[in-house]
């Protein structure tokens, strides 16, 4: 899992830990990140999303347990104001996207044949929520990764 340790993602730990039975990893920064209440009683990983190199070997670890039941993909980053790098990318887009998706693909071979890939996301931009965020625009690929090629990007990065 990651994103195991704040959130939504602290949440669903708490909760696969109440329903014992799972051996639980969640990738982690440190493995301090860890609230106490399922420190313990998960398995901590290192894990930097903005580092492919640390993915990878992540990835590594966990394929040794294999196989995957379920592979939670939930660690999300929301950055505003000027372009950060990570990787040569926009950092939201390389930890939002690129680092999942490179993860999923190491361990795709690992995943169970009934396995679940979960894969969350913000409602952030849901006009429903009402949220004072700007609209997202949607952009291609390209654009969200190297915003500073976008033509139409507004000086001094996002807003």
């Amino acid at each position: 899992m990651t994103g195991g340790t704040s959130g939504l993602g602290l949440e669903a730990a708490r909760r696969l830990v109440e329903a014992r039975g799972h051996d639980i990893v969640v990738g982690a920064r440190s493995p301090d990140d860890l609230p106490p209440e399922i420190d313990g009683k998960v398995t901590a990983l290192p894990l930097d999303l903005t580092r492919f190199d640390s993915v990878r070997e992540f990835a590594i670890e966990v394929a040794k347990g294999l196989p995957i039941d379920v592979l939670v993909l939930n660690a999300g980053i929301q950055l505003a104001g000027a372009p950060q790098k990570a990787e040569g990318f926009e950092k939201t887009f390389a930890v939002n996207h690129l680092a999942h998706f490179l993860l999923l693909e190491i361990l795709n071979h690992a995943l169970a044949p009934h396995a679940r890939v979960i894969v969350t996301g913000s409602g952030t931009h849901d006009p429903a929520e009402n949220t004072p965020v700007t609209p997202p625009d949607h952009a291609d690929a390209e654009f969200l990764a190297y915003p500073e090629r976008d033509p139409q990007a507004p000086e001094g990065g996002r807003k």
